[in-house]
């Protein structure tokens, strides 16, 4: 829907018509004066005659009724949609070839007023020159106020929108119409003046043209080539308007006004077109302004972001670098971990070695006291063999002495090994201590890399859950080894025990070969204490065989210990080789970064230039 601006017809417009419409009549009776067609008295006589009066009030009639419909017809067409504007332009066009040929109708219908005053006044009718005078008069004169009233029309209608196939009355035709009426009446003027040849008024053809044809001619030129000049002038003033737009745009000055579509041809087309490219030529302009202000604060902070970026970058870098050097050391820390997990399971492997020797001396003391048990029953039915059996006796039980010893120091070797073990566990937890807390700095270090740094955050969460899982095995560790050492101290008690139980066989033995009397009662005593001997051997035994299996399970886990260290030697060289990977991107993104600032500074130095050369148009 076009914008409704429909403007009441102004006053002019009527004038323009009115004057179309009568001017003729003063010409008319001016050419039959000048050139004598009639005495001045009959001319009085015509004039003021009732014919003359009612013609002159019927052309007047109609040069203002027609322009009164068309105020009222032409707007009421035009609703603002297209296709009324095809309606409002056909409309128009029909308005102006009216208003052209009743012109042309009234001035050719004067000759027969002209006979009809004749008639009635008994004046002698001339047969030719009313004709010849009401056309030159009509088409000089009447062609000159036509164009005066089109351009007024035209010039009241431009609220109506114009297009290319909305012309309707061409630049071209216009000057056809003027040139064809002015030439016309020319040459009818002319022909009315040289009437008086044929009236016989002039003795020398000479005079005729000296007084008559040649004055005639020249006033008829005259208003020819005011209708022509007229015509001219309107379209040479649009035309300049339309050059001095044109000169403003050339020097890039687009706050000119609004041209105004005061003719409905190729100039009021040229005039559309105009004002079409100015619109949208300071829209772009003003599109490209703003666009340009806005790229320039982007391109500023673009700038400020990119230093930033190379910043970060730089740190980044020397943050990468302290990470490869910490994944170095963790490195040389984890593979020191591992040759100490390697000879704690050698230790271990050593451990359970004297824990079988300890078993088996445990089941050669079980057995030797369960000898000792037997001799001792056999002892009270054959006191006869009592010297042969007491020595016998004794050399069992300085064997047994001997063993109970070995057995002693094998438990301190085996409680000296189990503090190695636990010192070995505590190295194991300080590491995982360690490592985990390297990876959680890992983790810290990956979370300010972002995106660059999302793999080695997954490396540096499976190394934080190895640690822990070494810390979780060391403690299990140390938990087996005290409980081993607690185990090795009942064992040791016992072995002290059996030891200070040889001591007193030792000492009863030499009691019997002594005093031989009391081997009754001392056999009793030696019954009893033979019993909780056997007791305690079968407690040592029981204990030798849980620590055998507790110095099997230690060396499992240990195994388990140096596979997941090895675990961890191969992830830390991964991470370290990442680490290098990530160095070497780190270095690429840190030129990338530096040539993104490069140009981004270039950018906005075009940006500049553009804003300069943008900001020399006037919107």
């Amino acid at each position: 829907m076009e914008e409704l601006k429909v403007e009441k017809m102004p006053g002019k417009v009527y004038i323009g018509s009115l004057l179309a419409f009568t001017d003729f009549h003063i010409v008319v009776w001016f050419l039959f004066w000048f050139c004598d067609i009639y005495p001045a008295e009959t001319l009085k006589q015509m004039i003021f005659s009732v014919q003359n009066i009612v013609y002159v009030l019927v052309t007047c009639g109609i040069g203002l009724i027609l322009p009164k419909i068309m105020s009222v017809s032409i707007p009421k067409a035009y609703d603002g949609t297209k296709e009324s504007v095809a309606k409002t332009e056909n409309r128009l066009f029909a308005f102006m070839m009216l208003q052209y040929f009743a012109i042309i109708a009234c001035f050719l219908g004067f000759p027969f007023t002209i006979m009809s005053i004749c008639k009635t006044k008994g004046i002698y009718y001339i047969t030719h020159d009313p004709w010849f005078a009401s056309v030159g008069s009509g088409c000089l004169s009447g062609t000159l106020c036509y164009v005066m009233w089109l351009i007024r029309v035209e010039t009241w209608v431009k609220w109506l929108p114009l297009k290319r196939n909305g012309i309707r009355l061409s630049s071209k035709m216009r000057h056809s119409l003027v040139t064809f009426s002015s030439t016309l009446g020319v040459i009818m003027v002319i022909m009315l003046a040289n009437r008086n040849m044929e009236l016989g008024k002039f003795d020398q053809i000479f005079d005729v043209y000296k007084t008559k044809v040649i004055p005639i001619a020249a006033g008829g030129l005259i208003v020819a080539i005011l209708d022509n000049l007229f015509e001219t002038s309107a379209e040479s003033k649009r035309l300049e308007r339309s050059m001095e737009v044109m000169q403003s745009l050339a020097q890039n000055d687009f706050s000119i006004p609004h041209l105004d579509v005061v003719s409905r041809d190729e100039y009021g087309i040229m005039n559309v077109a105009i004002n079409r490219v100015v619109k949208t030529t300071k829209g772009l302009v003003q599109t490209i302004r703003q666009a340009t202000e806005k790229t320039d604060s982007i391109a500023r902070k673009m700038d400020l972001n990119t230093e930033a970026v190379a910043e970060a970058v730089t740190e980044i870098s020397k943050t990468v670098g302290s990470v490869k050097q910490g994944v170095i050391n963790q490195s040389a820390g984890v593979e020191e971990t591992t040759q100490t997990v390697r000879n704690i399971e050698t230790g271990v492997k050593k451990l359970d070695e004297f824990v079988n020797i300890q078993s088996e001396s445990v089941e050669n003391s079980t057995s030797a006291i369960s000898q000792i048990v037997g001799n001792i029953d056999s002892v009270t039915s054959i006191l006869e063999k009592n010297a042969a059996s007491v020595g016998e006796l004794a050399t069992a039980s300085e064997n047994g002495q001997k063993n109970v010893k070995d057995a002693v120091r094998a438990a301190e070797l085996i409680m000296e090994e189990s503090g190695s073990m636990i010192e070995a566990a505590r190295i194991v937890q300080a590491i995982a201590s360690q490592t985990n807390l390297l990876a959680m700095n890992a983790a810290i270090e990956a979370a300010h890399a972002g995106d660059a740094g999302s793999g080695f955050a997954v490396v540096a969460d499976e190394i934080r859950k190895l640690a822990e899982q070494s810390n979780s095995q060391g403690k299990a560790i140390d938990v087996q080894v005290k409980e081993l050492n607690v185990a090795i101290n009942n064992v040791s008690e016992s072995i002290r025990q059996v030891q200070v139980v040889f001591d007193n066989i030792l000492n009863l033995t030499e009691v019997v070969k002594q005093q031989g009397t009391v081997v009754q009662s001392a056999m009793v005593e030696q019954q009893s204490g033979n019993q909780q001997v056997l007791e305690s051997m079968e407690r040592i035994k029981e204990i030798s065989s849980e620590t055998k299996n507790s110095s099997q399970q230690m060396l499992m886990g240990i195994k388990e210990i140096v596979t997941e260290m090895d675990a961890l030697g191969t992830t830390t060289e991964d991470i370290k080789n990442a680490m290098n990977e990530v160095d070497e991107k780190t270095a690429r993104i840190s030129a990338l970064a530096a040539e993104t600032q490069t140009s981004s500074k270039e950018n906005a130095e075009s940006i500049m230039l553009l804003g300069e050369e943008v900001n020399k148009f006037v919107i």
